[in-house]
């Protein structure tokens, strides 16, 4: 089963991220190690920084949700994805998966270049992978095949 879906994340759940980024107690990090032990210190207080006083997650909520987006049960988990048919002439289905670490949210700048065209295009789809994005983790072992087949959104 197939059925539109919309992100908006709680508020609460919001607000809980804002205050575990502010009340991080950060590590002492070994001299000019740079990122031989891990991450380096200074990048990860950059990338806080950025979260806490830059990143706008509603402005991303919006444009997520400035496509049409589904969720389908396959085999009892919920998998997410985006659904963009084209607008040519001809419309040629595309699936455009993301990778380990990613995000769905990588691919949507393809989105234009691949729908617009007026005489040839896509139909573009996009899933967040199984464990990732507004996917359901996967907690057995193993993925069966019809997991990883395509259902139609019509």
């Amino acid at each position: 089963m197939i059925k539109p879906f919309n992100v908006n994340v709680p508020q609460q759940v919001l607000d809980d991220l804002m205050l575990r980024i502010r009340n991080t107690h950060w590590p002492d990090e070994i001299m000019d190690s740079r990122w031989s032990y891990g991450t380096n210190l200074s990048y990860m207080k950059d990338m806080a920084d950025y979260w806490f006083n830059t990143f706008n997650w509603r402005m991303v909520e919006d444009e997520i949700n400035s496509f049409p987006n589904f969720i389908a049960d396959i085999e009892g988990y919920k998998i997410h994805f985006l659904h963009i048919k084209g607008k040519g002439k001809r419309s040629v289905p595309l699936i455009i998966t993301h990778g380990w670490p990613g995000s769905f949210l990588e691919m949507m700048h393809l989105i234009p270049l691949l729908v617009n065209n007026a005489d040839f295009s896509f139909d573009v789809i996009i899933p967040s992978v199984p464990g990732f994005g507004f996917s359901d983790k996967i907690t057995h072992p193993v993925v069966t095949a019809s997991l990883l087949q395509t259902s139609g959104t019509d």
